[in-house]
């Protein structure tokens, strides 16, 4: 079995420390994206000490028989993706959640973490999970925040809010609701709730609201 943990650490360990470069792309000083990604592998015991390769491998021999292909709405921590494969300007990297990734890229000149979508190079862009990983391989487990998600509405003539912990928004369009759903679910296998009972009658989104706006104990 592979372990999420020490790939991702792979790349912890030297986010900040390296350079992007093609030519001297096996290390230790400098890194491309695949072969970022191969010692990551390598490191998370899924493939071989020794394995190396570049995106077009990745997709052609390397993933196939240790992941499965999966959409852009599933991805969470571990997860891979690949962009353009075939060609010299195709990416690749980890996903730390479903809308952040770990990458070795040129626009950095560095190993970063950064948001998904936009860094992950040119389309078609495909994602890939690890099969047989002992740990991270599950939805991740909810932070306090997350564990607060809730939508609710307070009657008909005001919009649904969405409160993430921290802040409470109003939702404008029914498809920022899918999206918080599609992020929420992807990194809990959960939908966020959504509460019909904080309504006028019982105001207790007026309850919400008198703490978030109390000065905090400590």
């Amino acid at each position: 079995m592979g372990s999420i943990n020490n790939m991702i650490q792979w790349f912890k360990d030297r986010e900040g420390k390296v350079n992007y470069s093609q030519d001297g792309r096996l290390g230790p000083n400098s890194y491309d994206c695949s072969s970022a990604v191969y010692f990551a592998l390598i490191a998370g015991g899924f493939i071989p000490v020794g394995s190396m390769g570049w995106t077009g491998s990745l997709h052609d021999t390397t993933l196939p028989p240790i992941a499965k292909k999966i959409s852009r709405a599933e991805c969470r921590r571990g997860d891979i993706f690949l962009s353009k494969y075939w060609a010299n300007d195709g990416h690749t990297g980890v996903f730390l959640d479903n809308g952040t990734i770990i990458h070795c890229n040129a626009y950095d000149d560095n190993i970063r973490t950064t948001v998904a979508d936009g860094r992950m190079g040119p389309e078609p862009t495909e994602y890939y999970r690890l099969n047989n990983a002992d740990d991270e391989n599950m939805p991740d487990t909810e932070s306090e925040e997350m564990l607060m998600w809730v939508f609710y509405q307070a009657n008909k003539n005001v919009p649904v809010r969405w409160f993430n912990g921290e802040h409470a928004y109003a939702i404008g369009h029914a498809d920022e609701m899918k999206a918080i759903q599609q992020i929420y679910k992807a990194n809990t296998g959960k939908d966020v709730p959504f509460l019909t009972n904080w309504t006028d009658a019982t105001p207790y989104h007026n309850r919400l609201a008198n703490v978030l706006n109390r000065t905090p104990d400590f």
